[in-house]
C-alpha cells in the first residue's frame, strides 16, 4: 500500500506538473503566482504522502480520512492548476 501513495506523489505529481503547466492560457493567467503555488503542493503533497501510510487508525477511520482527503486534494488541483493536471490525479489512482 505504501508503494502507492509513493508512486502517487512522485510520478502523479510529475504528470500533474508537466502537463498541467504546458498550457498556455494556464501560464498566461497565473504566470504571477504559478511557481509559489506549485511549491506550496509540492510541499503539501509531500507532508501528505509521507505522515498518512505511518498512521495506525482503524480500518474505518483510515478509509474515512482517506476518502476526506482525496475528495479535498481533488478540489485543491481543480481550483489551482485547473482540468490540465487531472494527470496528477491518474497517476494518483493507477
Amino acid at each position: 500500500m505504501t508503494s502507492f501513495f509513493w508512486y502517487g506523489m512522485t510520478f502523479g505529481w510529475m504528470y500533474g506538473w508537466i502537463m498541467g503547466h504546458d498550457d498556455e492560457t494556464h501560464i498566461s493567467q497565473h504566470s504571477q503566482h504559478g511557481a509559489c503555488t506549485r511549491d506550496m503542493s509540492s510541499l503539501f503533497v509531500f507532508f501528505a504522502f509521507s505522515f498518512f501510510p505511518i498512521c495506525h487508525f482503524q480500518i474505518p477511520v483510515r478509509l474515512f480520512v482517506f476518502c476526506l482527503f482525496f475528495s479535498l486534494f481533488f478540489f485543491f488541483l481543480c481550483f489551482f492548476f485547473g482540468f490540465g493536471s487531472l494527470w496528477f490525479w491518474l497517476g494518483l489512482v493507477t
